[in-house]
């Protein structure tokens, strides 16, 4: 399966976590805080793996430079817009450009 096609199905969308709101300031919503900053960074780093994969750049040195820059053009829009972005970028690092 291609990284857009889990983009689409949510593979990489984080769960909304029931009772997670600001007016609960507890433990048990610092726990539950902590599990969702760990899934979301998961998440994030599968995508940036999946996308190093489809493009051909594992293990290329300026791949981690590629993601930082793509994300930080097209993480508002969500992982679509990252992938895009990525998409317009790799041909600078690529070898087959």
């Amino acid at each position: 399966m291609d990284v857009m096609q889990r983009v689409t199905d949510g593979f990489y969308d984080v769960p909304a976590i029931p009772g997670l709101t600001c007016e609960r300031r507890s433990e048990a919503y610092a726990k539950a805080r902590r599990k969702y900053d760990a899934l979301c960074v998961a998440k994030k780093e599968a995508f940036r793996r999946n996308l190093e994969d489809e493009f051909g750049v594992i293990g290329n040195p300026k791949a981690d430079q590629l993601f930082a820059k793509a994300y930080e053009r097209g993480h508002s829009g969500g992982f679509r817009e990252v992938y895009h972005e990525y998409a317009d970028l790799v041909e600078l690092i690529s070898e087959h450009s």
